[in-house]
């Protein structure tokens, strides 16, 4: 039989061509960017080994100062501050004492900032995720790059609301193992999401573990509803069975700070035991609320017309302590003033995203709007 001779092109494969580098060449370029990125955004901290001084890290510094001799002095952690407030309990906010990886970015701070390290976790969890959903490698540049280049971030960690911080850069994570989870259905996935969100609750920014976890629900919905639907039950049983897993493995992992704060919950500001000052002077039941109102604990969520600062980040002002450099009134120039007026007491970051990442946002939710994924999403907001 002939063998029969293929015929020639000029079409250069992908691997080999002139005008586009493999796709892991490119992966270790873009990496290269975001490191050099991360570097140019942090140099103050990584370079010249300054630290913040927002109001909560030095109301902190202050507060810990002597707690930090104690422990020095004796080798064991005081579990109560008697130099704040007439006394104030400790052990609902230790760190984690079980190693893992956030014990290992903490030992690692002696050597580089280890907030350059969790930047760098978190925009390396987003190119992932990014890789993962088939997107191309400019694409998860440019995705991880508007992720870790919002300023609510820089905010977080120059203010002292580190705990946020962390919570935020494990993010990526967990919806990229939970995503891995739904996808593949066994003990390797189910392991990786156990050790993610775990890792979140370790932060101790529960808040941000509780959106965290709404979000997982709106993508892990549908699809297991479908499988349930589809009569699909081996499926269903074993999403329901690893999900599960992992959500008590997570906790599990982040058991010492959780439990402990769970503890004390019935007697911090934000309790149901909560003493109403308001009320006659008689400590009794009728002085007792049953915790914070929802005036109180949504005082600073985004009220509907500041989503505008997404794009215009001066629409409400700025925050609330800004250093006057205008010309207009030379008596306030380089003093501080209130340079906000939105429907928050006060703030101390930009929620700016930026027109470009909006327009690309759109861009991509109609070219995959249909994806099941992204309508989760969308219901959710």
């Amino acid at each position: 039989m002939a063998k029969v001779k293929k015929k020639r092109t000029n079409i250069p494969s992908p691997e080999k061509s002139t005008y586009s580098l493999p796709d892991h060449y490119q992966h270790i370029i873009y990496i290269c960017i975001i490191i050099i990125i991360l570097l140019i955004l942090l140099k103050p901290m990584v370079i010249d080994g300054l630290t913040p001084q927002g109001v909560d890290v030095m109301t902190s510094i202050g507060q810990s100062h002597q707690i930090g001799q104690y422990l020095k002095k004796t080798g064991e952690q005081p579990l109560w501050n008697p130099y704040v407030f007439g006394g104030m309990p400790l052990y609902h906010r230790l760190q984690p004492v079980t190693f893992s990886l956030d014990t290992l970015i903490n030992k690692m701070n002696k050597i580089i900032n280890r907030t350059f390290l969790f930047y760098l976790l978190a925009a390396l969890g987003m190119y992932l995720l990014f890789r993962y959903l088939n997107m191309t490698p400019l694409v998860c540049l440019f995705g991880s790059v508007s992720f870790i280049l919002l300023p609510h971030f820089k905010s977080l960690y120059l203010e002292g609301h580190y705990a946020k911080f962390i919570a935020l850069m494990f993010l990526p994570w967990v919806f990229l193992t939970f995503k891995y989870l739904l996808d593949k259905k066994n003990i390797l996935s189910a392991s990786l999401f156990a050790l993610a969100l775990g890792l979140q609750i370790r932060s101790e920014h529960y808040q941000i573990v509780f959106y965290t976890v709404l979000l997982l629900f709106a993508v892990g919905i549908y699809p297991i509803i479908k499988m349930f639907l589809e009569k699909d039950y081996k499926q269903f049983t074993r999403s329901i069975l690893l999900i599960s897993a992992s959500l008590i493995i997570a906790i599990l992992i982040g058991a010492q700070p959780l439990f402990l704060a769970k503890e004390y919950i019935p007697y911090s500001k934000r309790g149901k035991t909560t003493i109403n000052l308001n009320q006659p002077q008689q400590l009794d039941e009728k002085s007792k609320t049953a915790g914070v109102s929802i005036e109180y604990a949504t005082q600073w969520s985004t009220h509907p017309s500041e989503l505008l600062t997404w794009i215009i980040p001066g629409f409400y002002g700025g925050v609330s302590a800004e250093r006057y450099t205008g010309d207009n009134m030379p008596r306030l120039r380089n003093q501080m003033v209130p340079g906000y007026w939105g429907h928050m007491p006060f703030t101390q970051s930009y929620e700016y995203i930026g027109i470009i990442a909006i327009l690309l946002a759109i861009i991509g939710i109609i070219q995959y709007g249909k994806q099941s994924m992204l309508r989760s999403l969308w219901i959710l907001v």
